[in-house]
């Protein structure tokens, strides 16, 4: 399922004709995307994720939403190459490492 949201501060009143879901407290990882508008969106989640990896957390099933951000201007003003930036939250957790 695909939805769009607005990320609001606790008790923001819902428009009429709208809904609303609360995103419980989690840890999530940031990766910033960046390519041609057609080739971020089917890599943002595993390229996300194998960072993820490499600093010592997994993805976390059992917390919030995937989300995908268009943050203004990185998004929405593309590089003098045509690429731009997408921001991916994931939410995940830190694996035990053994010593």
């Amino acid at each position: 399922m695909y939805i769009c949201v607005m990320i609001m501060k606790p008790n923001t009143p819902v428009p009429e004709g709208f809904i609303h879901r609360d995103v419980p407290t989690s840890t999530v990882a940031i990766g910033w995307i960046q390519g041609l508008e057609k080739d971020i969106y089917l890599v943002s989640h595993e390229l996300t994720q194998k960072e993820m990896g490499k600093r010592g957390y997994k993805f976390d099933e059992k917390g919030s939403r995937c989300m995908e951000l268009y943050n203004c201007p990185r998004f929405t003003i593309p590089m003098d190459n045509g690429e731009i930036i997408l921001d991916y939250y994931l939410p995940c957790e830190l694996v035990k490492k053994e010593i």
